[in-house]
């Protein structure tokens, strides 16, 4: 196989789709779950055929979360996830001197 692109590039490009997809199918699941819908949670699981592009890429997760869950999911929400993701170091205390 001759391709231009080189193989660490393909591998990370790779890495980084898997990560997006694990991640929403886990936030998907989890308000299904959480909201007690259990065919969202069966179709997000499983996939259907016509859907399976869509549930690979993680369309249609997000479709669910902004479209059809119980409690839609916001860009506002998002943005406080910020907290759970940036670990903030603690604050240094200097003492003042006189």
């Amino acid at each position: 196989m001759n391709t231009n692109v080189p193989y660490p590039v393909i591998a990370t490009l790779s890495i980084i789709v898997i990560i997006w997809i694990f991640f929403w199918k886990g936030v998907a699941l989890w308000t299904a779950a959480k909201h007690d819908q259990k065919k969202w949670f069966i179709v997000l699981t499983v996939g259907i055929l016509p859907g399976i592009f869509f549930n690979a890429i993680g369309i249609l997760d997000l479709t669910y979360l902004f479209f059809f869950a119980k409690k839609k999911l916001t860009l506002e929400e998002m943005k406080t996830w910020k907290n759970f993701f940036v670990k903030k170091s603690p604050p240094t205390h200097k003492k003042h001197e006189e």
